[in-house]
């Protein structure tokens, strides 16, 4: 489908590259929520980034593998990113290592 915006795919080690606005797809595990604030914390390895989820209807398990679909907002108070999510998908079926691989081979073929 020509002309179709989609989130680009980030692996959590580019997450510093994004800039406030742009629409991104995060792939990792959802580790903690806070009911108060509506604001989660996804990690992969050692990177985190804090989702906002204000927009959704339904939130994933804690532990859960998935996937993020949202733009980003700003830079979080303790230098996470933060992102609006749109969008929290569980695939625990994933194997997270292999994902980062091809994620990185298609951005280096699509520019």
């Amino acid at each position: 489908m020509e002309g179709v915006v989609s989130a680009r795919l980030v692996p959590f080690r580019d997450l510093d590259k994004c800039v406030k606005g742009e629409s991104v797809r995060l792939t990792g595990i959802w580790k903690k929520y806070d009911q108060d604030t509506q604001m989660a914390v996804m990690r992969y390895d050692t990177y985190e980034a804090e989702v906002d989820t204000a927009l959704l209807s339904t939130l994933p398990a804690i532990g859960d593998i998935v996937q993020c679909i949202g733009e980003v907002i700003d830079e979080a108070t303790f230098g996470m990113l933060r992102i609006q999510a749109r969008i929290v998908r569980i695939v625990n079926t994933i194997e997270l290592d292999l994902y980062e691989r091809v994620v990185r081979l298609r951005n280096a073929s699509t520019g």
